[in-house]
């Protein structure tokens, strides 16, 4: 069984964000929101679960150890890619996931783990 659904975040455009100079040269200014894509497949007690971006690590340890299911796979850049989608510390010191993000900080990572948990909770 499976399901998707569509969520968006505000949108950011980061100005400056060249990885040499100093931190405080980066800053975001809004821009639209940004659409993505979720999708849960579960495999009897296994969930595999989709992001259509790049996510990094600290988002998928965080949908595990929330997950009702032991066996809970993130697979990204599945059925579309919007960038990098980092974790909300990661816009504190300007990493390059977070430079390269078209969402601004606070939401792509509730977003994702409550997302794709209320999709779990379906089955």
């Amino acid at each position: 069984m499976g399901a998707q659904k569509m969520v968006a975040c505000p949108g950011q455009k980061v100005i400056g964000g060249e990885m040499e100079g100093p931190i405080g040269d980066v800053k975001s200014i809004d821009a639209d929101p940004v659409s993505f894509r979720l999708g849960v497949l579960m495999l009897d007690k296994i969930a595999l679960t989709a992001v259509s971006a790049e996510v990094v690590t600290k988002i998928y340890m965080d949908l595990r150890k929330e997950s009702p299911y032991a066996n809970t796979i993130m697979i990204t850049l599945a059925n579309g890619r919007i960038g990098y989608i980092p974790d909300d510390a990661s816009y504190d010191i300007w990493t390059k996931e977070a430079v390269g993000s078209p969402l601004k900080k606070g939401c792509g990572e509730s977003t994702i783990v409550n997302g794709l948990l209320d999709l779990m909770r379906q089955y």
